[in-house]
């Protein structure tokens, strides 16, 4: 075994800024790149784990439940000294160690989102856990199901070339959902909604031969019958628990079989549910905080992303009111306006559409266009926002909203960070614990064999 004691110490800690270079977030407080549950699964494996005399505390972990799962909690300069690969979840300084006379195991692995060792003569291998990516690509049986249901329910609507007509409503809400609905806004639709939940008959507009009805009757209880209704009204209706026990296998091997994976796929640790799913809790407690009813919320949803997809979960697990995703033939001119007129919220995520990138915030859209109080919430913030309005805001709330003239403004949050420690710590831990003994297997492998993903990531000093 390539790695055969595993030091988990503390990082240099975090914190956040906003638009205007505020600190939001304890700069002391810090994650833990190893939970006990995790410890206890490395220590399965045959890894010796050391850890940290209370390097857990900020996550809510304390020494004693490391013990128990089988670590040994040893001083940071007994780690330090012994260990052959050492992981921290924030920056890894040791620069303070180093100049006490600390001397690094010879060729250890240092794993963290950043190092600093001035002073340090000895050679170590640094592991960038912001640019580990799995190699190959491997998508989830999730996602392909999403992705083949889709397809199928949208079919008969690409042979007729009548996807322009066509009204997408989504009833209730399954984790496949989150792909399926990529899949539905990359073919242009009239236009995508999720119903709010609770719904009547009388609030279903979208009706006859050109709408499409998709939901989960595992996870849709039509107390309401609004099945039958729609159905005596001629609309169509796709059923993705019909489909994934008539063919779901099946499309999973085919796909497989069809789509040979990239040779490089997403990062190996990231935080994208916990960004999407903090960004939205943030953003429910503000609109709390004006005593508005989170159940008559419009969303508007812009590009389509990881973040995004995230949020969707953590909106529709809110009960907010109707969620409309824009494609091609809503983000410009008239369209677009009417649309954020009518928002609450409007959800950004990665756009791919060059004439949506100019015109959602136009000047005179922000100064406006928009409800009083709407919230605007940018995932792939980009410098879209005009520095100028930035500089005007006065108002502000929690830790990463800017406002003026009543209009509210995440952008350029690192939104995972923001989550609590311990849902932190949990992230980062049970991807790191998975890379070790996992798909990548790095604690069996020498540096020189890691897979690709993970070997460009690694820098030896």
């Amino acid at each position: 075994m390539a790695v055969k004691t595993i030091g988990i110490v503390r990082g240099a800690g975090h914190h956040q800024t906003d638009l205007n270079n505020v600190k939001v977030q304890d700069e002391s407080a810090d994650f833990i790149a190893v939970t006990p549950a995790d410890t206890a699964r490395l220590c399965a494996a045959g890894l010796d784990v050391w850890i940290e005399e209370g390097a857990g505390i900020d996550a809510g972990f304390e020494d004693v439940a490391y013990a128990i799962a089988g670590a040994s909690v040893e001083s940071r300069l007994d780690i330090l000294k012994n260990c052959d690969f050492i992981a921290a979840a924030s920056t890894l300084d040791l620069t303070a160690d180093l100049a006490s006379g600390i001397a690094l195991k010879q060729d250890v692995i240092l794993c963290s989102p950043a190092v600093t060792a001035d002073g340090c003569d000895h050679s170590f291998h640094f592991l960038n856990t912001l640019e580990m990516r799995e190699s190959p690509k491997i998508q989830s049986d999730m996602e392909i199901l999403g992705r083949t249901a889709m397809a199928e329910a949208l079919a008969p609507y690409i042979a007729t070339a009548s996807m322009a007509s066509l009204d997408i409503r989504i009833l209730g809400w399954s984790p496949l959902m989150r792909y399926a609905l990529r899949r539905a806004g990359n073919r242009d639709p009239k236009s995508i909604e999720l119903v709010p939940a609770g719904s009547l008959k009388k609030d279903l507009t979208a009706l006859g031969t050109s709408s499409l009805y998709i939901y989960d009757s595992r996870h849709f209880e039509d107390g309401k019958k609004l099945i039958p209704f729609l159905k005596s009204k001629g609309c169509h209706l796709f059923d993705l628990k019909d489909f994934v026990d008539d063919q779901g296998d099946l499309s999973v091997q085919v796909y497989r079989e069809d789509h040979p994976p990239y040779d490089m796929g997403g990062l190996l640790i990231d935080f994208n549910d916990l960004a999407g799913t903090t960004a939205i809790s943030q953003a429910i407690d503000l609109f709390k905080s004006q005593e508005k009813n989170i159940g008559d919320l419009n969303v508007v949803v812009i590009g389509y992303d990881p973040y995004v997809q995230a949020a969707l979960d953590a909106l529709k697990s809110a009960g907010v009111g109707t969620i409309s995703l824009l494609g091609r033939k809503n983000v410009s001119g008239e369209n677009l306006a009417e649309k954020l007129a009518q928002a609450d919220i409007i959800l950004i995520g990665k756009i791919k559409l060059p004439q949506a990138r100019g015109a959602i915030f136009d000047e005179n859209i922000l100064s406006s266009g928009l409800k009083d109080g709407a919230v605007i919430l940018d995932f792939a913030a980009q410098g879209r926002i005009k520095q100028d309005w930035v500089k005007g805001c006065t108002q502000s709330f929690g830790s990463s909203f800017l406002g003026q003239n009543g209009i509210y403004l995440a952008q350029g949050i690192n939104w995972g960070q923001l989550a609590p420690a311990t849902q932190v710590s949990n992230r980062f831990s049970e991807q790191l614990t998975e890379i070790l003994i996992g798909e990548q297997k790095l604690a069996s492998l020498m540096p020189s064999d890691y897979p690709n993903g993970v070997k460009q990531a690694l820098a030896s000093v």
